[in-house]
């Protein structure tokens, strides 16, 4: 029974939207799984401690990629603009 629940995709959903402040109009990545393989993806994968923040977009901020010796940082974003942030 309890594996059932803990696959259970409604909860997951409701997982990453919370947890993450997620506004729940925007739609989970066409590129993944399930919502279980979203929030493991954004558990493990992302970032936790905040290092700068980034005003001069517009829209959402949709990937961040880092430099391998971690002085730079690329964004992109719904307005479509790429910013390149220099440490």
């Amino acid at each position: 029974m309890w594996y059932r629940v803990a696959a259970d995709e409604f909860l997951w959903q409701d997982l990453v939207y919370r947890h993450w402040s997620i506004d729940r109009s925007i739609p989970r990545s066409l590129c993944g799984g399930s919502w279980r393989e979203e929030y493991e993806r954004l558990d493990d994968c992302c970032p936790c401690i905040e290092s700068e923040v980034i005003s001069s977009h517009t829209d959402q901020v949709l990937h961040v990629s880092f430099s391998h010796n971690g002085r730079q940082f690329a964004t992109t974003s719904k307005d479509g603009f790429i910013k390149v942030k220099t440490h």
